[in-house]
C-alpha cells in the first residue's frame, strides 16, 4: 500500500471519550443520563477544539486537561488547550520513519506525570516499531524495541491500565504467522512496566496473542481491557481481552475459542447434504421453528448485516477448516431455521438475532466463502462450473435460437453474492426501498 497523506482535518473531542484508555487525568464529563429502558442517552454533538491537523493518530491528556496529539506523518507532538485553540508543537520524534500506516502513532501520559513529566509514544523507525518515552521537547529513550514493522498493520495504540501497567496493541504487519508466534511481538496485546519489563514475574510482555491489527485500547469502570481490531474482509472486532487469550487470527476472523467477543455472536453451519430444493438431514433437529429459502444478490453491506451468519454465542467458529468430505451433524433446539445463506438469508438471520434471546440456525449447502476464488475479485471467473457454482441453465431462449444459456449461481456462504467480484450494487431511488424495509422488519 502506498503512503497516503490525508488532507488537513479537524480534531473533534467528545467529552465522554476523554477518559477512555489513556490512563491519565482528563476533563471530567458529566454522567450520561438514561432513558426509560435504562440505556445511556445519546451524547451531545461533538465540539471542534482545534483544526489544521494532518493525519492525527495518538491522543492523550495531561493532568490539567490539555490534549496531546501525534501526527503520524510529520512525527510532531502537538498540545491543544483543554478549552480549544490552535495546536502548538511541543516535540518531534526524530527516529520516526513514516510510511504507509507507520509513523508516529499512539501516545500515553505517565500516571505519575505530575512527578516525572513523562510521555510514552509508539513509533515506526527504520528498523522496527518501538515504544519510547520522553519529556516534552526532550530526547527519547527506548522502552521496548523489536516490534515488527511493515507498510500495513503496525498497530500502535498505547494505554496505561488501572494496575499501572503500560499496554500496547501491535499488528501482524501483513505476516499472519506473527500473530500466533509467542516469540514475536507482532499481532499481540502487550503489557509491561514503564521500563518495558514483564509485569508481576511474567516471562514475557505478551499479554494476548492471535491479533491482526489492534488499534484501540480502553479500560472500563470494572478495570476490564477492551480492544478494537481491524478485520480482514468481514469482521471488525470489539474484544474483551484477558491475560493469555488467543484472538484466533489468522485461523479465525471474528469470535472463536480465543476469548474475543463480537458485539453480535457469529457461527457458521455448513451442511453438504442439504439439497437445493429440499431439506435433507433435518431429522436430527429439535424444535424447528420455521424454514425459509433465500437467494441473494448484493454481497456487501447487507449480506452479513452486523456480522451474523448464524446462531448463538454458545456455538463457536471452528479454529481449523472443516473437512469437506465429512458431513456436519447439527443438533440442538432453535427458534428459527433458515435454509439458504445468500444475502437475504443472512439479513434475516441478522435481524432475528438482534434479539439476543433468539437462536437461529442458518443452513448453506455450499462451503465456506473464505477461498481465493471468492476473496480475490479478479478470480471470480474461477468459480464457474466448480464446486462453488450450481451451474444452472436458463429455459430455452427464443431470441437465442432456442439455446439454453449458462447461468452461474453461487454455491457457498453468501450464495450468488459471493460470485460478483465483490462489486457493491447500490440501490436505485426508483426501487421501492421502503416496501422492502418494512417487509424485512416484520
Amino acid at each position: 500500500m502506498a503512503a497516503y497523506r490525508p488532507p488537513a482535518v479537524v480534531l473533534l473531542l467528545v467529552l465522554v471519550l476523554a477518559a477512555g484508555g489513556c490512563g491519565s487525568a482528563a476533563p471530567t464529563a458529566a454522567p450520561l443520563s438514561s432513558d426509560s429502558s435504562g440505556r445511556p442517552a445519546t451524547p451531545a454533538a461533538p465540539k471542534v477544539l482545534s483544526s489544521g491537523l494532518v493525519a492525527p493518530w495518538g491522543l492523550a491528556f495531561l493532568p490539567g486537561g490539555d490534549a496531546l496529539v501525534s501526527e503520524r506523518d510529520s512525527a510532531r507532538v502537538l498540545r491543544i488547550p483543554a478549552r480549544g485553540g490552535a495546536p502548538v508543537e511541543v516535540g518531534r520524534v526524530a527516529e520516526a520513519r513514516p510510511a504507509g500506516e507507520g509513523g508516529l502513532l499512539g501516545l500515553a501520559v505517565s500516571p505519575s506525570y505530575a512527578v516525572d513529566s513523562t510521555v510514552f509514544a509508539y513509533v515506526t523507525t527504520a528498523t522496527d516499531n518501538r515504544i519510547v518515552r520522553f519529556r516534552l521537547g526532550g530526547p527519547t529513550q527506548p522502552v521496548l524495541t523489536g516490534i515488527p514493522k511493515g507498510t500495513i498493520h503496525n498497530g500502535g495504540r498505547l494505554a496505561f491500565g488501572p494496575d499501572g501497567s503500560l499496554y500496547a496493541g501491535t499488528g501482524d504487519t501483513g505476516n499472519t504467522a506473527f500473530a500466533q508466534n509467542p516469540a514475536s511481538l507482532g499481532g499481540k496485546v502487550l503489557r509491561m512496566t514503564a521500563n518495558g519489563a514483564p509485569v508481576g514475574g511474567a516471562s514475557s510482555v505478551v499479554f494476548s496473542i492471535g491479533h491482526r491489527n489492534v488499534q484501540g485500547l480502553a479500560f472500563d469502570d470494572a478495570g476490564r481491557l477492551w480492544a478494537t481490531e481491524f478485520g480482514q474482509n468481514r469482521f471488525d472486532e470489539v474484544n474483551q481481552v484477558q491475560a493469555g487469550d488467543d484472538g484466533g487470527w489468522p485461523l479465525v476472523e471474528g469470535p472463536g475459542d480465543g476469548g474475543g467477543d463480537l458485539l453480535v455472536a457469529v457461527h457458521r453451519v455448513v451442511v453438504e447434504h442439504l439439497t437445493r430444493t429440499g431439506v435433507e438431514g433435518l431429522e436430527g433437529l429439535d424444535g424447528v421453528g420455521e424454514q425459509g429459502g433465500a437467494v441473494g444478490s448484493e454481497r456487501h453491506g447487507t449480506r452479513l448485516g452486523r456480522g451474523v451468519s448464524a446462531v448463538t454465542a454458545r456455538h463457536h467458529l471452528p479454529a481449523r477448516p472443516r473437512d469437506p468430505n465429512q458431513e456436519t451433524a447439527v443438533q440442538g433446539r432453535y427458534d428459527h431455521v433458515i435454509v439458504g445463506a445468500g444475502s437475504a438469508g443472512c439479513v434475516l438471520a441478522a435481524r432475528l438475532t438482534e434479539d439476543p434471546s433468539v437462536t437461529v440456525l442458518l443452513l448453506e449447502a455450499g462451503g465456506d466463502d473464505r477461498v481465493d476464488e471468492i476473496m480475490i475479485p479478479a478470480a471470480f471467473a474461477k468459480q464457474f462450473r466448480t464446486k462453488l457454482d450450481w451451474g444452472d441453465a436458463t429455459d430455452p431462449q427464443k431470441h437465442a435460437q432456442g439455446r439454453k444459456l449458462y447461468w452461474p449461481r453461487g454455491k457457498a456462504l453468501g450464495g450468488s453474492s459471493s460470485m460478483n467480484a465483490m462489486i457493491c450494487s447500490r440501490g436505485s431511488r426508483l426501487d421501492d426501498n421502503e416496501c422492502w424495509r418494512d417487509r424485512v422488519r416484520r
